[in-house]
C-alpha cells in the first residue's frame, strides 16, 4: 500500500531543514505529542477521556495512515507519526475503557464500543478513499479536514462539561492549537512543492487552516477563562456526555 502515490518527482532538497516551514513543522509535530501525552495523564488521573470521541476516531484513521500506509521521504517525520500513533492507541483504549461510563443516555453507554468501533473503521476507510482519490500527498488536506471538525467538537465537548471540567484542559487546548498551526505553516509550503500543478491554488487548504485556528483559539479562550480549568473534577451523572 505504500505506492499509493508517487513521490518520486519532488525534489528532496524541499524537506531539507534549512527551510523554516521544516523547521517549524517539526515544533508543531512536538507540540502535538505533548498534547496526546496531557491527554493520557488527564484520563488516567480522572478516569474519563479528555479528548472528543468523535476526534479520536478520525485521530486514529489518520494517525494509521501516515505512520503505515502514505510514504514520507522522511525518516523523521515517519518517527513522529508512528509515535502519534502509538500515543494515540493508548487515548483510543482509554476512550473504550472509560467511555461508556460517561454517558448519560443507558442505550448509548450499552452501545458505545460498538459505535466507538463502527467511527473508528469509518473514518479510516474514508480517508484512505479521499487520498487515493483525490491524490492528497501525505493526507495535508484530508488531515486538515478533520481537524475543522476535531476542533469544532473540542468546543461541544467544552459546553457539555462546563459545570464539572472533567477532561478539560488548557494544556491541551493550547498544544493541540500550536500544534496545528505550526504544522499547518509547513503545510501550505510544502503542498505546493509536492504538487507543482497547484501553482499556489490552495484556497480550500487556506480555508481549512484559518477555520482551525479560529475554532481553536476560541476553545482556548474557553477553558482559560474559567477557573479551574483542567484540574480533576468529579462529574454527576446528569452531567457527564459525550
Amino acid at each position: 500500500m505504500r505506492g499509493l502515490y508517487d513521490l518520486s518527482g519532488v525534489p528532496l532538497e524541499s524537506f531539507a531543514f534549512d527551510k523554516p516551514y521544516m523547521v517549524v513543522g517539526v515544533i508543531g509535530c512536538v507540540f502535538w505529542a505533548i498534547a496526546y501525552v496531557l491527554a493520557i495523564r488527564m484520563n488516567h488521573v480522572q478516569k474519563t477521556y479528555s479528548l472528543p470521541a468523535a476526534a479520536v476516531c478520525l485521530n486514529i484513521g489518520w494517525e494509521t495512515l501516515t505512520a503505515f500506509v502514505f510514504p514520507d521521504p522522511l525518516p523523521l517525520f515517519q518517527w513522529f507519526f508512528v509515535a502519534w500513533f502509538l500515543l494515540d492507541v493508548v487515548i483510543v483504549y482509554q476512550l473504550f475503557r472509560f467511555g461508556p461510563g460517561e454517558q448519560p443516555d443507558p442505550e448509548v453507554a450499552r452501545r458505545f464500543h460498538a459505535f466507538l468501533a463502527g467511527g473508528i473503521l469509518l473514518g479510516l476507510v474514508g480517508q484512505w478513499a479521499f487520498v487515493a482519490q483525490y491524490r492528497d500527498a501525505f493526507g495535508f488536506v484530508a488531515g486538515f479536514f478533520i481537524n475543522v471538525l476535531m476542533s469544532a467538537s473540542f468546543i461541544f465537548f467544552y459546553f457539555a462539561r462546563r459545570h464539572t471540567l472533567r477532561g478539560i484542559s488548557a494544556g491541551i487546548a493550547w498544544t493541540k492549537m500550536l500544534g496545528t498551526m505550526c504544522t499547518g505553516y509547513e503545510a501550505y509550503f510544502l503542498l505546493r512543492v509536492i504538487d507543482p500543478s497547484l501553482q499556489g491554488r490552495i484556497a480550500f487548504f487556506e480555508f481549512l487552516w484559518v477555520a482551525i485556528a479560529l475554532l481553536d483559539l476560541y476553545y482556548v479562550y474557553l477553558v482559560t477563562a474559567r477557573p479551574g480549568a483542567g484540574t480533576p473534577a468529579s462529574a454527576a451523572p446528569e452531567a457527564r456526555s459525550a
